[in-house]
Parts: structure tokens; sequence; C-alpha cells
């Protein structure tokens, strides 16, 4: 009890000078450390405010830079106006641009940035036939930025570049010494934002030495009044590529579409394959290639379906599926055709698919032509004759009406096939005009089992759309008009009513 007691009331006499000093001592040699701390930090924030403010100062130059022209012809009355007459370094070549820089400012020549210094340098690149950037190009010999006469940007292949690399590096001061950001832009010419892409061609088999026009599609093309087209050309390994460039028919292509005119590949594949390539480079040099995409016939047409199997001489269309058909040849009409037992059609331009004509490798749209007779349809092809043959029945004329096909217009639904109630178009010709009061006793649209259908949202002489009516089943359908039927059509119900 006394210790402690001694202990508050020494307490109450304060401390000593030792006792205060050495307390002193010790907040100070705390102090020393939180100070240095608080300096660090304080050093830090510095620099990552010097460092945001020369990023800005460097993004800032190169949006400037970019509004420039690319290429303006230069004069000495107008004096610097493109990129190069400001930033090019006159005294080194390309190749050496980068590493000294045609534009300079110093530590306080920057307004409003006295503590950064700037770099502006820039050089002329070309891509590569992979693709790549490749070396920088040697420019032609006399060329200069500010060379009259001589300062487009041509290298010395004379090849007119389209693309310049600008490098702007800005160096900040910090304690103890300095740093330096630096900042790439690629600026073309052409101002492209895309490659070309390329998605598809047709025809996709060609028959050598013959013309045809070939239609690319995809993206990227450029093709417009402010953009040079793209250099298109058909390439294949061991064979000099076939450059068509300047078959593009300007006025109907775009961006999306290429129609390339009267192509002609005389090259036989010999004992290679049969495949060639397509590649499309735009102005910057950036190619895209879509491999065998191409490739040579070296056999006949093959016919695999005919829809449909029956038609009216004059009106029906008919589409023939199969392969090697090529492209119809536009510069020679009569040396490819189909034939309708002997009688060559002449209209392969249906109004209702897209195409001119509607004739491609793999199908071809073909009016049954006057005068055809019932037999076989066949391809002819010049070069490779005649594909295999196969049966088409010409029906109609003589004022009977004649059933060409069915189709189910039901959602989810298509073809000659259906249930009750659905809603079907029936086509052909010599049906009639809309009769209602003769219906149904001498005009009519008749399922299997001698049910007629009672709703008939319309009904022309090439076109009837009818309901499938109660009872109906699996069967022949027949149109009656002014009690003549015409012939007699497959159509599938695949549940009877209730099922």
């Amino acid at each position: 009890m006394f210790y402690l007691a001694k202990r508050a009331s020494l307490s109450e006499e304060g401390f000593t000078i030792i006792e205060a000093l050495a307390g002193i001592l010790i907040f100070l040699v705390a102090m020393v450390g939180v100070t240095a701390v608080f300096e660090s930090g304080g050093q830090s924030i510095v620099q990552s405010r010097s460092a945001t403010e020369a990023e800005a100062l460097g993004s800032d130059m190169i949006e400037g830079i970019s509004h420039l022209p690319f290429y303006r012809e230069y004069t000495a009355e107008v004096g610097n106006q493109d990129i190069d007459d400001f930033y090019y370094n006159a005294a080194k070549t390309n190749p050496q641009q980068l590493a000294n820089p045609g534009f300079q400012m110093g530590y306080g020549e920057i307004e409003d940035h006295p503590n950064c210094r700037m770099r502006v340098a820039c050089q002329y690149q070309k891509v590569g036939a992979d693709g790549v950037l490749a070396t920088p190009p040697a420019m032609k010999e006399g060329w200069g930025p500010k060379v009259v006469g001589n300062d487009e940007p041509v290298d010395v292949t004379e090849e007119r570049l389209r693309l310049i690399l600008v490098r702007v590096e800005v160096t900040y001061k910090i304690r103890g010494g300095e740093k330096t950001i630096t900042l790439d832009q690629m600026i073309s010419d052409s101002k492209v934002e895309f490659s070309p892409r390329i998605d598809s061609v047709s025809p996709n088999g060609f028959q050598l030495t013959a013309s045809f026009d070939l239609t690319v599609t995809g993206g990227g093309f450029d093709n417009s009044p402010e953009h040079p087209k793209p250099t298109v050309k058909i390439t294949k390994t061991g064979f000099t590529d076939i450059d068509v460039t300047s078959k593009i028919n300007t006025s109907q292509s775009d961006a999306e579409k290429l129609l390339i005119e009267n192509v002609v590949i005389s090259q036989d594949h010999g004992t290679s394959d049969i495949y060639w390539d397509l590649k499309v480079q735009n102005a910057d040099g950036i190619a895209s290639v879509l491999k065998n995409c191409l490739y040579q016939i070296v056999n006949p047409p093959f016919i695999t379906q005919v829809i449909p199997e029956t038609g009216t001489a004059g009106v029906t269309w008919v589409k023939i599926v199969g392969y090697d058909f090529g492209s119809k040849n536009p510069y020679n009409p009569a040396s490819d055709y189909v034939s309708f037992q002997g009688t060559p059609a002449t209209d392969y331009n249906n109004p209702d698919v897209t195409g001119n004509p509607d004739w491609y490798n793999n199908y071809i749209w073909a009016k049954v032509p006057t005068g055809a007779t019932s037999g076989f349809v066949w391809v002819h092809k010049e070069g490779f004759g005649d594909s295999n043959k196969v049966p088409f029945t010409v029906g109609g004329g003589g004022g009977a009406p004649w059933i060409d096909y069915i189709e189910n217009v039901m959602p989810g639904k298509s073809g000659a096939s259906g249930s009750v109630g659905d809603k079907v178009r029936i086509y052909g010709v010599g049906f009639g005009d809309d009769q209602p009061a003769k219906r149904p006793a001498t005009d009519s649209v008749r399922f299997y089992d001698n049910k007629n259908s009672i709703v008939y949202p319309v009904w022309s002489d090439v076109m009837i759309e009818c309901t499938v009516p109660i009872g109906a089943t699996t069967g022949d359908v027949v149109v009656r008009n002014e009690g003549v039927s015409s012939n007699e059509f497959d159509f599938v119900i695949p549940y009877e009513e209730g099922h």
C-alpha cells in the first residue's frame, strides 16, 4: 500500500528534466519517419500529375496532327500544309525518322507546360503481301517533303504510300531527373476504318477460258467517290496472279459488294488442285484472302432436283438445283442454256429473285419456254455438253387449269403438306377469274375424299389461296374451273381430323 501511495505522490510532482529531454528525442526520431512518408507521398502525387499532363499534351498533339492533310503538293508560295511538311526530318532517310524527329520543343517553350519538352517524328509505312507491316521503305530517288514537283510520298518501287506513323514523345521533369512517354498513331491517306472482309464469291465454279461475271460480298471494300477502289486478284500458288481490279464495275459496287465483269481464267490447273484464292487489298495495302473459294470446273453439269416437276409453257418458273453449272456466259448467251425436251429456255431473269441473270453455280431459275413439251430437262454448258436429264411434265394450255405446285403459308410449315384449317396457296395457270357464285358447282379446289375448300381469300388465274377443309385426307388436290378439272397434285395431311 505504501509503494502505491508513494508512487502516486511522486507523479503529482511532474517529469524531471532528463525525462522530458528523453521524450522530446523519441518524438523527433518518430517524426523523421513520418515526414519521409509524407514527402514520398507528395512526390508521387506530383509525378502522377506530371505524367497525366504529359500524356494529355501528347494526345492533343496527335489529335491535331491527324487532322492535317495526308498529302498536299508543296509550293513555296503556300508553304507547309501536310504532315511531312511539318514533322519529317529531310536530312535523314525514311527508316531513320523515328530516331531523328523532325520537330522539337524544349523546356519552357511549350505554352502552359514549362516542365515538359516534346519531340515529333513521322515515318512512311507500307503493308506487305501477307497483310503485315513491312520494314519502313526507302523513298523514291530525289524525294523530299518540300521538294517542289517531287514531294508526293512514293517509295523506290514507285508505289504510292498511304500510311504514315506519327510518334510523339513528351518528356517531363521529376525529382532528380526526367521521364518520357511515347504515343504512336498510324494515319491513313484513305481514312479506311476497317480491313477488307470477304464473305463469299459467286459463282464459285468457273469454266477455263470462258468469260464470267464475279460477285464478291463482304465488307470494307471502300469503293466510293471519296476513296479509291480496292485491288482484287485471283491467286494460286505457283501460278501468275490474275489482277481483275480494272474489271470492277464501280457503279454497281460498294463497300459491301464488288461486281467484277468479264473475268477470264486461262491458266489450267494442270497437276495441281483445281482451287484458286481471292485477294482483296484496300488502299492502305491491308489485304484479306479467301482460300479455295473458286474452282475450275472439270466435269459436265449435274442436276439433283427440279422444282416444281411440272409446269406451264410460257408461265412457270422452274428452279434447277445441282452443281457445276458455272455462270451463264453473258457475252455468248446461246452457249449455255436449259433445255426443256429440246426447247431452250430464253428467260432466266425471275422477277421475284435477285440476280441478273438468275444463273449460279449451284442453281438456275428458268421459265418454261413457249412450245416446250413433256419429257426431260437438262443443262447445256459450252465445252462440257449436256448434264444428266430429269423428267419434267408440261401441262396447262387449251383452257384447262394446271397446278404447278402447292405451298403451305402457315408459320413453320411449307410445301404440299398441312393440317385441316391450314392456309395454302396453289400456283399454276388457267384457274380463271374469281366467281364466288359458281362455287362449288363448277369452280372449286377439291381435296382428297371429295372435300371442297369453302374459304378462298384469293382466287386468280395463276394463284388460289384457300384453307384445307374438314374431312380432307392425304391424296390428290384438283382445281376445277368452269367444270373443267386440272391435273391431280398430291397433298399430304399427316394427321386426320381430331388427332
